[in-house]
């Protein structure tokens, strides 16, 4: 690959699960090294960074205060000091830390001071001001953690900002402001997303990882979206003339070959026609045609009659200013119940409420008797990472070694993929094995926060179509308008309110999804 980010690039990545669009992040930020070539940067570059998931942060695990106004390398190297003192009478360990040491010695050399006045700007635009800078980022929900590396990376004014699907866990509204902050921005932005308006707003290039290839447009989404069409038409022109051409070679050389046969007067004629139809041979490139379905996955249930569970009055109170409820819902097999509302409402701390994982602090839950539960969270994606797609669902269903890789490369996944750690996958892939998790236990209420985060656009569509297949209830905690507006058959809003989160159900899908933006 080959590729110039100027200075004020504004360069959208897309391409399917798994095509190299983290890596190539990466290999810009200087986190990976490439095996061949070279990535130069400028000379005293400052360069901005939110990767696709922050469990580098919550393994520091800082303030609000400390995540906004001091770099992650600064955070790293109070973290590692305590660590050498520990490890003096370790001289393996010792070298390994004192290596981690001087990387972030030299990633803060490089990290640059926020504006403090934008910083506060940022906050009070994206909804953030009213959380005290001294709770922890752990404390927070997936998506406020998110707007708070957002609000310093983009205070920072980097020359380079490098954004790994920064939508993830953004309500409608975050998105919206933060496509118009990355809209005006001076510096170039690189930005890997799945999300369309964002890309089309937020973007002027796009690069096509798609299919094995890297195709650079010169225009956003939409516009990639006309024009890929046309260049996957011109390249099978292009390839059908290179056939057309090697079958013209081939036939010369043939025809050279059986005169020098007969007279060897016309064997370096053979020769120089066997060059010429190897350079026409070297020329052909057959364009790859994308797969239609790159992921299979299914649902099924066993449930059997009408309510599934119910909640009554039910609330989880974390203290006389916050908390979440009352909540008063009947779910019934059939129901696809999408779960709205703004970053940091609650709606995860609804979805154990609903599942039994967290008990309510008045009222109650009650799920009907021998009826399965399966929840996938947010955090599910940021755990256990040392384990592999093969432990994850050889521990949650017992099958064969072979029917289990089987059904992980289903996902779209290689074999390689199947033995390697969860760590190592990107967020789709990673959203994938859970997505398979969970539909092994053949569950008759399926609980799933945001459960189309990180996958490319034709994947969750696959997902969506077996989800309305689904027997059982669905409850999806989501964000993506499309999948809101199509999918739902019952909108639950969650509002936050003087006095905690009001949680109330809504009729109107496509009006619904427009008063959450």
């Amino acid at each position: 690959m080959t590729l110039a980010v100027h200075e004020r690039s504004k360069l959208g990545v897309v391409g399917p699960n798994g095509s190299g669009k983290t890596t190539l992040l990466r290999l810009l930020a200087g986190e990976l090294r490439p095996d061949s070539g070279d990535v130069v940067r400028r000379q005293g570059l400052i360069l901005g960074r939110v990767a696709q998931d922050d469990r580098e942060l919550l393994a520091l695990d800082p303030t609000v205060a400390d995540a906004l106004y001091r770099s992650q390398a600064e955070l790293e190297l109070e973290r590692l000091a305590g660590e050498l003192a520990a490890a003096a009478h370790e001289p393996e360990r010792l070298r390994e830390l004192e290596r981690a040491y001087d990387g972030a010695l030299t990633a803060l050399s490089a990290a640059h001071e926020p504006d403090r006045g934008l910083i506060a700007d940022l906050l009070a635009e994206l909804g953030l001001r009213s959380i005290p800078d001294t709770r922890r980022m752990s404390e927070l929900s997936g998506g406020q953690r998110r707007l708070v590396l957002l609000a310093r990376a983009l205070a920072s004014d980097p020359d380079l900002l490098v954004l790994d699907e920064p939508e993830a866990h953004l309500d409608l509204r975050a998105r919206g402001l933060v496509a118009d902050r990355l809209r005006a921005r001076r510096g170039a932005t690189v930005l890997v997303s799945h999300d369309r308006a964002l890309l089309d707003v937020a973007t002027s290039e796009t690069l096509d990882l798609s299919d094995g290839r890297c195709d650079l447009y010169a225009g956003g989404y939409s516009y990639y979206l006309e024009e890929r069409p046309k260049l996957m038409a011109r390249l099978e022109g292009e390839y059908e003339r290179a056939m057309a051409e090697v079958k013209r070679q081939e036939q010369v050389f043939f025809q050279y070959r059986e005169w020098a046969r007969l007279n060897s007067k016309f064997a370096s004629r053979a020769r120089a026609r066997l060059t010429l139809l190897e350079r026409a041979r070297s020329r052909v490139d057959k364009p790859q045609k994308r797969r239609d379905r790159t992921l299979s996955l299914s649902f099924a249930s066993d449930a059997r009659g009408r309510v599934l569970a119910e909640a009554t009055s039910a609330e989880v109170r974390y203290s006389d200013e916050v908390r979440v409820g009352p909540v008063d819902l009947v779910l019934e097999r059939g129901d696809r119940v999408a779960l709205i509302g703004p970053n940091g409402a609650g709606k995860s701390t609804l979805l154990r409420l609903l599942a039994g994982r967290q008990e309510p602090t008045a009222g109650h839950v009650r799920i009907k008797d021998g009826a399965g539960v399966a929840l996938m969270t947010q955090e599910s994606l940021s755990v256990d990472l040392e384990r592999t797609p093969l432990d994850v669902v050889l521990d949650e269903h017992a099958m064969g070694r072979d029917e289990a890789v089987r059904r992980i490369c289903a996902l779209g996944l290689t074999y390689e993929h199947c033995n390697a750690p969860l760590g190592r996958l990107s967020g789709g892939q990673r959203v994938r094995v859970h997505l398979l998790r969970v539909s092994l236990q053949r569950p008759d209420l399926l609980l799933l926060d945001e459960p189309t985060n990180y996958i490319d656009t034709h994947s969750a569509e696959v997902v969506q179509s077996e989800l309305e297949a689904f027997g059982g209830c669905v409850i999806a905690a989501t964000h993506d308008r499309y999948f809101l507006e199509t999918f739902a058959t019952r909108i639950v809003e969650m509002t936050p309110t003087a006095t905690g989160t009001r949680v109330s159900e809504r009729e109107g899908l496509r009006a619904e999804a427009e008063a959450s933006a």
